[in-house]
């Protein structure tokens, strides 16, 4: 039990590391990147950078704008947009759980019954729909997730950091 404490406290923080050695690295050329300064803020790809100011890509100009180092209130990199597999998955098994404990149930009860006590047939052909329900939903929402993305992620990226 101490040592799967162990393990589950190491794997929680794996994350918490990967974030903060990712505010203190430097960006690279190329990185999109949400520049705010003190009346806007603007999402671009980072072209190059300055001890005193950096230059980027903005989307929706295309041109590229310089900013000093000084006017930054906050520098952030993309994380990307991410899918929604798992959400996806977990949903898709919560309704194909249900749905299929509900199909096997029904089934159950208009299917004879080899034993005495009908009800242990029907509870039983509930429990199979529901598992089977519960794995094809699984796949058929992972599936349905995938091909939904949800919006662009941002990590801040500490500004005395960047150079």
């Amino acid at each position: 039990m101490r040592q799967l404490i162990t393990v589950v406290i190491g794997l929680a923080l794996i994350p918490a590391r990967a974030i903060s050695a990712q505010l203190s690295s430097q960006l690279s050329s190329g990185e999109r990147i949400r520049v705010t300064t003190h009346d806007k803020v603007l999402v671009g790809t980072l072209a190059a950078q300055w001890k005193d100011s950096l230059q980027f890509h903005a989307d929706i100009t295309g041109g590229p704008i310089t900013v000093a180092r000084g006017d930054l209130q906050r520098l952030e990199v993309s994380d990307g947009r991410h899918s929604k597999v798992g959400t996806g998955a977990a949903a898709g098994a919560v309704i194909g759980l249900m749905l299929g404990g509900l199909s096997g149930q029904a089934a159950g009860k208009t299917t004879e019954c080899p034993r005495e006590d009908s009800t242990s047939c029907q509870a039983e052909a509930a429990a199979i729909g529901g598992l089977l329900g519960a794995a094809l939903g699984a796949g058929l929402g992972a599936a349905i997730g995938s091909a939904v993305h949800g919006e662009e992620q941002w990590q801040t990226v500490a500004v005395d950091g960047v150079q």
